[in-house]
């Protein structure tokens, strides 16, 4: 076997010294071999952004730009980064050849070659992908520029169609700019030049070029397939995009198709993802015909379109085309204007005269009219002299046929009304027993011919559901109980606040005492406490007049200090009742504590010092109007926790030094403020 395969130099005089080939001389060519061996066995560059070099470093680095893709024992990978290497000191006498590489850990490093007098390429382990080597002169600066050999591949074949072109005299073209053939540089060159859709001297475009041209430069353009290096910023242009030859700037391309009649019309292909500079493009329609022209009109007679595109005058009609350019004009002439036009009489009409001066006369205007009158409106006279008058009063017994609305006062004695709408206010006059209708919104009560004494029940919410009592008791020596029917009960929210609630099942009406109740059912107000997720049926009480109450046991007023009350008097539900009355300031609760019942909480306000839990519990027995107001001076944030059946609306969490309102807005649904 031949030693020190991949490698080249001068052979020792004569045969009989050292058999095989070492390095000696001719680093870069070793290099080479070392590279075609790696290529041979699948693992190269195929597709990558610039290789640059930087010096302004303390140590020289070298920069391959993403999108990288490269071939490791034939399988495709694909970096997405930049990869940076960065060199090392060199020798201080001695050239050694550094050997830059990807890694099977898909990242770009360095092999550092020896620094003897006789320097030796770094080997290749299987895998890894040969980049460029790099010839590190010895004695040169940390941040000199080297010479490098590049073992990239510059052409990629597998998504794109090339065909070989020459940059015009005096043109220099950028990647990935459209153009048309502008001369012939020989039988397999093309010349190339700008393309622009503003003239068919620089249409139609045959590609764009693969990569940057200078003045008379050889090079490629892509006629097919992925093209990169466009200009496409994604402020205006989007992935899918139809890309033109612009007609307005020379070798762009536009996603707006060209409207102008001077424009020509070339789709060149279909935007792959916008850039800046180097957006991707499949190209697919480049060397093709150009699209049918714009043009808004052609006349009889054109030759620019097939003469099924033409516009041709009818009879006694010409067509007439002017203008230049943008402003181009089409003139339609009448050529027969005044042609024969007859009117014809109809009944009771009669005409005269000739085309275009006609006479159009009424032949027997005075037609016979009659009106009848209707209801309480009469009509007097004839055509065309009528009088209408209505027998309308102001205080009537029947209205019977009146119509639908009047403007006038009206009184009536006994009414029926289906349906009856109010724009001002309704009276009604009182009645001596409830009546189950669920037709009728208001009935006022009272309790002279009640049975038994001093006492009303009331019908079953369910059948007057919506329905509104104003109950007054006119005794003026007697209480008047209010009863629900069967299971119905009252609203017992206003518990601590309305005196005439005396159960869920009895209101007491003192003399010239009254009460608005609704009916409803189905609602979770009904009763509000303990159970507030219950659906009950009863009665709202809709307002708190107290007129014509006295005192109650154990009522505290403003004067009243705790030294004047017994402790025997004072009970929770007495406390709990005035609490209003007897507290000139919020009651305010510390430590740990959650609030424990809406009935005698709400309201208060709960302030949590350092320290102490970071919890505040909502309790399960909620109204609407209920509030808790939570003060964080804890050295942390507050959670507000709630039942699993409620709905919590705003931040769930109180930072420290902050507080917050948590009020009940709905049904199960609480709304955090602040």
């Amino acid at each position: 076997m031949v030693a020190n395969q991949g490698k080249i130099t001068t052979l020792n005089d004569g045969i009989s010294g050292t058999t095989g080939i070492t390095d000696g001389t001719d680093k870069m060519h070793s290099g080479i071999l070392k590279a075609l061996f790696a290529i041979a066995s699948g693992s190269r560059v195929i597709e990558c952004g610039d290789f640059t070099e930087d010096t302004t470093g303390s140590f020289t680095t070298y920069t391959l730009a993403a999108d990288i893709i490269y071939t490791s024992l034939g399988s495709e990978n694909t970096i997405r980064a930049n990869q940076t290497v960065t060199m090392t000191a060199a020798n201080a006498s001695n050239t050694r050849h550094d050997l830059i590489y990807i890694d099977t850990d898909s990242t770009m490093k360095i092999k550092t070659g020896n620094d003897s007098a006789t320097s030796i390429v770094p080997e290749l382990d299987t895998g890894e992908v040969p980049v460029a080597l790099i010839e590190v002169v010895g004695g040169s600066a940390d941040d000199a520029s080297h010479k490098v050999q590049l073992y990239l591949t510059e052409i990629n074949f597998r998504d794109a169609s090339l065909i070989r072109v020459k940059a015009a005299t005096g043109v220099n073209i950028s990647k990935g700019e459209a153009l048309y053939i502008s001369g012939t540089h020989n039988a397999n060159v093309a010349e190339v030049d700008l393309a622009m859709a503003d003239s068919s001297s620089t249409m139609p475009c045959i590609g764009v070029a693969y990569s940057d041209l200078a003045s008379g430069e050889e090079g490629f353009a892509v006629v097919l397939g992925k093209a990169n290096g466009i200009a496409a910023d994604p402020s205006s242009f989007n992935a899918g995009d139809t890309l033109y030859v612009s007609p307005t700037v020379a070798g762009a391309l536009t996603n707006t198709k060209p409207t102008s009649a001077s424009h020509l019309i070339q789709n060149v292909g279909i935007l792959f993802n916008p850039h800046l500079t180097n957006a991707s493009v499949k190209i697919t329609g480049v060397g093709r015909t150009n699209d049918v022209p714009n043009r808004t009109f052609v006349t009889q007679g054109s030759d620019d379109l097939e003469n099924s595109y033409q516009l041709q005058g009818g009879t006694g009609i010409s067509l007439a085309a002017g203008g230049s350019g943008s402003s181009k004009t089409l003139t339609v002439t009448n050529d027969s204007p005044d042609q024969t036009i007859t009117l014809t009489d109809g009944t009771g009409i009669t005409t005269s005269g000739t085309y275009p001066n006609f006479t159009i006369t009424n032949s027997a205007p005075d037609q016979t009219v009659s009106l009848t009158g209707g209801g309480i409106t009469a009509v007097t006279g004839t055509y065309p002299n009528f009088t209408i008058t209505s027998t309308e009063d102001d205080t009537l017994d029947d209205v019977t046929g009146r119509g639908a609305t009047t403007s006038n006062n009206i009184t009536v004695g006994n009414a029926t009304m289906n349906t009856a709408t109010i724009n001002t206010k309704l009276n009604l006059s009182k009645i001596g027993a409830l009546d189950a209708n669920a037709d009728v919104i208001v009935q006022y009560i009272d309790a002279s011919q009640n049975t038994p004494a001093h006492q009303y029940t009331l019908p079953a919410a369910s059948t007057v559901d919506g329905s509104v009592y104003i109950i007054k008791n006119l005794n003026a020596s007697n209480n008047m109980n209010i009863l629900p029917t069967g299971s119905d009960v009252f609203e017992n929210n206003v518990i601590s606040t309305d005196a005439r609630y005396i159960s869920s099942t009895q209101l007491a009406i003192k003399p010239l005492q009254s009460v608005m109740l609704q009916a409803v059912t189905d609602s979770i107000i009904i009763p509000l406490v303990p159970t507030p997720t219950t659906l009950a049926s009863g009665w709202m009480i809709l307002e708190t007049d107290t007129g014509g109450g006295g005192s109650e046991v154990n009522d505290l007023t403003a004067s009243v200090t705790w030294a004047d009350v017994p402790d025997a008097n004072i009970t929770e539900s007495s406390v709990t009742q005035h609490r209003e009355a007897i507290q000139d300031r919020v009651i305010v609760e510390t430590g740990n504590d959650s609030p424990a019942s809406s009935a005698t909480e709400s309201g208060n306000y709960f302030y949590r010092a350092s320290g102490e839990t970071n919890t505040f519990n909502i309790p399960n027995d909620s109204y609407v109007g209920e509030y808790y107001v939570l003060m964080n001076n804890s050295g942390s944030s507050i959670t507000i926790d709630k039942d699993a059946g409620d709905t919590l609306i705003g931040s769930t969490s109180i930072s420290d030094g902050s507080a917050a309102t948590i009020i009940c807005v709905a049904a199960n649904t609480w709304f955090v403020v602040g």
